[in-house]
């Protein structure tokens, strides 16, 4: 998606995201609308690695505001970062780690896939899937615990040699994110500027 995409913020307050497709007249995509991003490289190096991790950041500080009627369970978007060839899997770690770990958990990307070898996870969508939501029951009872542990640990990150099961493993973990999201809705009224004229009856 991101061949022929990119994505802007162009008002902080009106937290307007727009895609810019070569093939049709220009889109406007309201990021409240957005479940989740895909950047695609051929290569992850360190240099792609950088700049897939600096778009992702910009895609997460995006301001969401949702319709309140219709206020989703998860407000944040799902962010990955999907390679076709990379480095060695422990230096692939190791440089993921090194790059995510001055990151804001709130600002990392939630996957990064390498196809047919590493599948790894981590941000926000990490932290949903291993200790729960933090209003959840089984967070109040174990997941908050098991993330004390994990910060003392300074384990922020999963890694795994999936092999071809790549492919079938970024499609469970991005359904049922789709699922815990829910639906959601932009209040539209929020994309409008206090104190602007549109213009004038006659």
């Amino acid at each position: 998606i991101f061949k022929y995409c990119s994505i802007s913020a162009l008002n902080h307050s009106a937290s307007l995201s727009l895609c810019f497709n070569y093939s049709t007249a220009f889109s406007i995509w309201f990021v409240e609308s957005v479940y989740a991003a895909i950047e695609i490289k051929s290569m992850l190096g360190s240099a792609e690695l950088d700049d897939a991790i600096e778009k992702c950041r910009c895609f997460k500080k995006l301001k969401r505001k949702f319709d309140e009627s219709t206020k989703p369970q998860i407000t944040d978007s799902l962010f990955a970062i999907w390679g076709f060839e990379c480095c060695s899997n422990e230096s692939m770690k190791k440089s993921v780690s090194e790059k995510i770990s001055n990151i804001p958990v709130d600002e990392q990307p939630d996957i990064i896939v390498v196809s047919n070898r590493l599948f790894m996870r981590m941000g926000l969508y990490r932290e949903f899937t291993e200790y729960g939501q933090e209003n959840s029951d089984y967070y109040k009872k174990d997941g908050f615990l098991k993330k004390q542990k994990d910060i003392e640990n300074h384990k922020f990150m999963t890694c795994w040699d999936l092999g071809e099961n790549t492919v079938l493993t970024f499609m469970l973990y991005l359904t049922n994110w789709l699922k815990m999201a829910g639906s959601r809705s932009a209040n539209l009224f929020n994309y409008l500027q206090p104190g602007e004229e549109f213009g004038t009856e006659f």
